[in-house]
């Protein structure tokens, strides 16, 4: 059986700097939590990437 459900975050809420001084960062610690009891795999790293690299953002920073 399968499920199909939304959820609305920020993007900011995606993903979390664990060094300030680094542009490195990882899934949320929270929302990693929910995926994996939820057993459900969500590309992160591929939706915060491809947000911050639409021409519109850029021109914003």
């Amino acid at each position: 059986m399968t499920y199909d459900f939304w959820m609305m975050a920020s993007i900011m809420e995606l993903v979390e700097y664990p060094d300030e001084t680094s542009d490195d960062y990882i899934a949320h610690p929270t929302l990693q939590t929910i995926m994996d009891v939820l057993e459900i795999q969500v590309p992160i790293a591929e939706i915060y990437e491809r947000y911050f690299g639409h021409p519109f953002i850029q021109d914003m920073f």
